[in-house]
């Protein structure tokens, strides 16, 4: 079951120099994904992590 099935409200957390790079990217296929910036999260919120994404540099 997905994240918004089981309640939960998935947002995309990211370094502040990539957030307007990934708020554009999902635009086009998830517009209602939240994107924001480890800098924006309030030290109240409980944050579960389901996922992480990592990219490998490339020998080109």
């Amino acid at each position: 079951r997905s994240a918004e099935q089981l309640g939960h409200e998935p947002v995309l957390v990211c370094a502040p120099s990539l957030r307007p790079a990934m708020r554009s990217f999902l635009a086009r296929t998830i517009p209602h994904m939240p994107v924001l910036s480890y800098e924006e999260l309030a030290d109240h919120l409980t944050i579960d992590a389901l996922g992480s994404v990592t990219l490998e540099a490339s020998n080109a």
